[in-house]
């Protein structure tokens, strides 16, 4: 379905209940168009399918004031929302988990007439911390559990190094980096992998998968049970690149995609309703057709296609 871009996305359907701060009002997920808004019939009963989860690290952005939050990138929404806008741009398909679908007894729909959002079952394959630092020690135990379950956890900063109390913590990496050393840059800029990133952290005691210039870690990475943690020691505003590879490699080893299309400036968004899958392509571009290619995994088929007319 081929679909113009609509800013009018403020309505009660734009966000999931409980996520509206983060996610609608902050980077707008869940946009429906009003040609999908037409289509409404064939989302309902369906559920998104995303490959990357962005958690919503509620302790980080109330302790964003007067801590390396704040010096570092401001404000977690603003890291949230560059990450997310690049995966969108790469076609990849991805949500907001707030920290209340981790807990053992989140509620896995809207009630009744609270949303009209294809809520994705379950949490996605990866998950991205945006600069987390702050993490409660319930979340961070839940990862912990979740990446030995086969999860990919991918961290920008060190996430959880302090809980919701502002406390040390750093419960969630020693679980995979038991001997982790992890101090804080001096600010000055300085290069890794060819990105000019000021220099935040950095961790010791152990062999790092990348380094800065002058010799400090600035990647790690393990593996804990059947999952994998992966943290970087900068937020992705300083290096997005280095990120958005680390983060393609990922997906590409846990969640490949089913459909892929050669243009950054649509959008591909994709459901499940019962056996079938349902993909909406929409264009962004508020004044021009935009020519397309999209190509299937081996094993899909097209059955139908439908072309929304922009009105």
């Amino acid at each position: 379905v081929y679909a113009q871009y609509d800013e009018g996305y403020w309505g009660a359907h734009a966000a999931y209940w409980g996520d509206q701060s983060f996610k609608a009002m902050t980077y707008a997920m869940k946009v429906y168009p009003r040609e999908i808004n037409a289509l409404r019939g064939e989302l309902l009963g369906a559920h998104h399918l995303p490959q990357v989860g962005i958690l919503e690290p509620w302790a980080s952005i109330v302790h964003t004031f007067g801590t390396p939050i704040g010096d570092d990138v401001r404000d977690v929404q603003y890291e949230a929302e560059a990450i997310h806008r690049s995966l969108l741009m790469a076609h990849t398909q991805v949500d907001v988990v707030g920290e209340w679908r981790l807990q053992d007894d989140a509620p896995q729909a809207a009630p009744e007439g609270a949303s009209g959002s294809a809520m994705a079952e379950g949490i996605p394959p990866v998950l991205v911390v945006p600069y987390g630092l702050f993490l409660s020690k319930a979340t961070q135990g839940w990862l912990v559990n979740w990446v030995r379950e086969g999860g990919v956890l991918l961290c920008t900063g060190p996430a959880g190094s302090d809980d919701e109390l502002g406390k040390p913590s750093c419960e969630l990496l020693q679980a995979a980096f038991d001997t982790l050393e992890i101090s804080r840059g001096d600010g000055a800029s300085c290069t890794v992998a060819g990105e000019h990133v000021r220099r935040r952290w950095a961790f010791s005691a152990m062999e790092p998968e990348m380094r800065y210039e002058d010799g400090e870690g600035a990647v790690i990475s393990a593996l804990l049970g059947a999952g994998e943690i992966i943290v970087t020691g900068f937020a992705y505003l300083d290096a997005p690149a280095l990120v958005d590879r680390l983060l393609a490699e990922a997906v590409a080893r846990v969640a490949p995609p089913l459909v892929t299309a050669d243009n950054p400036r649509v959008q591909l968004y994709l459901c499940s309703r019962q056996e079938a899958r349902l993909l909406y392509v929409i264009n962004e571009d508020h004044r021009d057709t935009q020519p397309v290619r999209l190509s299937l995994a081996n094993d899909a088929t097209l059955t139908d296609l439908r072309c929304g007319v922009t009105l």
